[in-house]
């Protein structure tokens, strides 16, 4: 009896030990899972037989990874942007550098009279070199003097799209726009006025109470619709036609008149030339006799007799 007491406790002990790994694997299993999908997605888990769980370690955190800015060299128009660029990258690394680090980035991506200038500057080792913020100040007094404030307003108002495209002149004005403080009423009604007439005149067919926006979507698809079936009411004058003058009258007789369509000579029938000017004339008239005066033919002019 003792021995068959023994084999079942035996056999339990191995039984509860297959249970242990089984749930042992079974929880493994939950945690590489669980580590693919969203952890909104899968019920807790649970432990029911006490056995302690594996540690696994934290997953990473996936960061987008930007690089600096390309070469800058001095620009002005593209120095807000240049800095702009650089503020992203340093918000996108972790751990966040220092000041001191911070300076050396922006000092990297210089070249030309940019590099130049910054190099004059280290070699100073002033202030500005151990806080950002103040050499973010020196570099815009140096660099940053694109028009703005009311010189901006003012490129707005002589603004114009000429023979540009809408789209590119829409863009021109967006990027002025948004330094100006205009107020979206006065973008509209100067958007639409210093358009191409064409354009204009469709727009005209549409519906005026239009935002800024869709007033900009709607030249602009009006603009490639007119373009792609050929602007043929561009305003330009009609074609002159020169008018014919009349010919001087003549003693003795009328002279014939000039064929205003085909421009012909009336009195020799070729082209370029009018009757009065015709040479071939000139020349019969000049073989033409002369016609006797009555003086000449009767040696005197006498009165008719009563």
């Amino acid at each position: 009896m003792e021995s068959a007491g023994s084999d079942l406790i035996h056999q339990h002990g191995s039984m509860i030990a297959s249970l242990g790994e089984a749930v042992t694997e079974m929880v493994q299993a939950m945690r590489r899972l669980e580590a693919r999908l969203p952890s909104e997605q899968l019920p807790p888990t649970h432990n029911p037989a006490g056995v302690p769980l594996p540690s696994s370690p934290p997953s990473p955190r996936r960061t987008i990874q930007l690089s600096l800015p390309q070469g800058f060299g001095g620009d002005a128009a593209q120095c807000s942007g240049f800095l702009l660029q650089l503020e992203l990258y340093f918000a996108s690394i972790s751990p966040h550098p220092g000041d001191r680090e911070k300076v050396s980035a922006p000092v990297s991506c210089l070249r030309g009279k940019a590099l130049a200038w910054a190099n004059s500057v280290w070699s100073t080792n002033g202030p500005e070199l151990a806080h950002y913020g103040a050499f973010v100040g020196l570099f815009r007094a140096v660099f940053d003097h694109p028009p703005d404030g009311r010189e901006v307003g003012e490129r707005l108002v002589h603004l114009r799209q000429g023979t540009r495209s809408v789209q590119a002149f829409a863009l021109e004005y967006r990027t002025l726009a948004a330094g100006s403080g205009w107020n979206e009423r006065a973008l509209t009604d100067h958007f639409r006025c210093h358009l191409q007439p064409d354009v204009r005149r469709e727009l005209a067919c549409r519906d005026a109470m239009l935002t800024f926006d869709q007033l900009v979507d709607m030249a602009i698809r009006l603009d490639n619709l007119l373009a792609t079936r050929g602007r043929t009411g561009n305003d330009q004058p009609p074609p002159v036609h020169p008018v014919a003058r009349p010919e001087p009258m003549e003693v003795g007789g009328a002279a014939p008149r000039e064929t205003v369509r085909s421009r012909e000579c009336s009195f020799c029938g070729r082209k370029g030339h009018s009757a009065s000017h015709c040479f071939q004339r000139e020349r019969v008239e000049r073989r033409k006799p002369d016609t006797p005066t009555p003086s000449q033919a009767g040696g005197g002019w006498s009165p008719p007799a009563v």
